[in-house]
């Protein structure tokens, strides 16, 4: 019968023969009891955790903590705020342990697979290096591993402006993992990088690298992912003269390029640009390696006067090679920048990456447009060039213009900057954003940093 005690409802059962043959309320009354029993036995756990400081050593495991989950599911109004804290706790902690379990699982699965690795690549041709970079260090480092060719010389500043530009992308396009570039050293000519970027791991021997950047040629661009987007914005199609000042070239030779003898290395695509003009041609000594192109200036019986060089590198190719070769052929300041004119001819300079991998090569492209619209980009431009670009004063020099190539024919043409302009005018058009100083040199710094870091001798 039902009855009302103080406002509370309650049932009285008024014949005991109910108990021995009503099962279901038999049941009821018997998972009643077990539940009282588990509750209480929870309450005492959750009260002993709380006043041992909520050490994990006091947490439920399985198989208590699975009828604490299913409890909770049943009886979730009746828990105390205390055993709630104890429920939460205990699962938050056998989370946290069953993901330990599964790295170290496989921190030990990779070790053994690395080993096995070893002992079988000792014996074949197979780029290791490249393949644990790949595979294994981004799931135990989260890092991302990029190869780059190794710049000739040890210390080659005309590099570091792409090490850090591409840096930069690549930070953009994996935000949240570590970047490193790792540099190898590729045997032959220019012409094995495209080799190098697109041989495969398996039989590369160390030669394979990600991304690299070089001026355009048909071969380059039909075997490779050409990024369109001219990396030093025109800078090195603007050409300067090194020169012997022994071997002066005289105002009244400007306009007779017959007087003017050029020396570059037959296998550089400018190459192509220079016998385009039947005046350049019938006077351009090539030669099969830059050492080469150096000793025909410095040669006094040579009639070579002029080692094209960009203006993007020049200055500080001038200042390493008077100290290499200071005592074979040259005295001090022998060598000089010819500054009564330049040639110009329209030579990007792009980055490139392996044909079967145009993922990475759209990202590229995608994060360097980002980074000239936020002036990143332009602050790392100036930074690596500005002082090179104020020295030479093109706005005060001779053109001497090679028009193989056509502006309009130029990919991204309105990336490629008029350097004969004042310094000040010069970025006007195409720096929407302009950083401001401190943001661009807290860039500068955290970018040389990472560069030291990689083993790269900083600017």
């Amino acid at each position: 019968t039902l009855a009302e005690d103080g406002g509370t409802e309650t049932v009285e059962v008024t014949h005991e023969a109910l108990f021995d043959h009503w099962q279901q309320l038999k049941n009821w009354l018997d998972g009643s009891r077990d539940d009282l029993r588990f509750q209480h036995r929870l309450d005492e756990a959750a009260i002993l955790w709380s006043k041992n400081g909520s050490h994990n050593g006091r947490l439920w495991r399985s198989p208590d903590l699975e009828l604490l989950q299913s409890f909770h599911e049943r009886a979730d109004i009746g828990m105390t705020s205390l055993q709630i804290k104890f429920l939460k706790a205990s699962t938050q902690y056998a989370r946290r342990k069953e993901i330990e379990k599964r790295s170290s699982s496989f921190i030990i699965s990779s070790l053994v697979t690395m080993i096995v690795m070893i002992c079988f690549l000792f014996t074949k041709d197979i780029d290791f290096e490249y393949i644990m970079a790949k595979t294994i260090m981004p799931k135990i480092s989260n890092k991302q591993i990029f190869f780059v060719t190794k710049p000739e010389s040890i210390d080659e500043p005309k590099d570091y402006y792409y090490h850090d530009l591409l840096r930069l992308v690549l930070m953009k396009a994996y935000p949240h993992e570590k970047i490193e570039i790792k540099t190898r050293k590729i045997d032959g000519n220019q012409g094995r990088k495209i080799e190098a970027l697109n041989i495969s791991e398996k039989d590369s021997k160390n030669q394979k690298i990600d991304i690299d950047w070089m001026m355009p040629t048909i071969d380059r661009d039909a075997n490779s992912n050409k990024i369109d987007f001219p990396l030093t914005l025109g800078l090195l199609s603007h050409r300067l003269c090194l020169a012997n000042k022994r071997k002066v070239i005289n105002n009244k030779d400007l306009f007779d390029l017959k007087k003017i003898h050029i020396t570059q290395v037959r296998y550089w695509p400018d190459i192509s640009y220079l016998e385009s003009n039947m005046e350049i041609r019938d006077n351009l000594k090539k030669t099969e390696k830059p050492e080469e192109s150096m000793e025909q200036l410095l040669n006094k019986n040579s009639k070579v006067n002029c080692f094209l060089r960009g203006l993007n590198e020049i200055y500080t190719e001038k200042k390493q090679l008077e100290k290499e070769y200071q005592n074979k052929y040259v005295t001090k300041n022998q060598l000089s920048i010819e500054n009564k004119f330049f040639f110009q001819y329209y030579s990007p300079e792009n980055f490139y990456v392996a044909k079967n991998n145009k993922e990475l090569a759209d990202k590229i492209e995608k994060k360097l447009n980002e980074s000239l619209n936020s002036g990143e980009l332009i602050c790392i431009f100036k930074h690596h060039y500005g002082r090179f670009i104020e020295a030479a004063k093109l706005n005060e020099s001779n053109k001497i213009f090679i028009d193989k190539v056509k502006s309009k024919e130029l990919k991204r043409p309105e990336l490629y900057l008029d350097f004969t302009k004042g310094y000040e005018s010069i970025f006007k058009d195409i720096e929407k954003s302009p950083m401001a100083k401190p943001k661009c040199d807290a860039l500068i710094e955290k970018l040389e940093n990472l560069r030291n870091g990689d083993g790269q001798p900083g600017s």
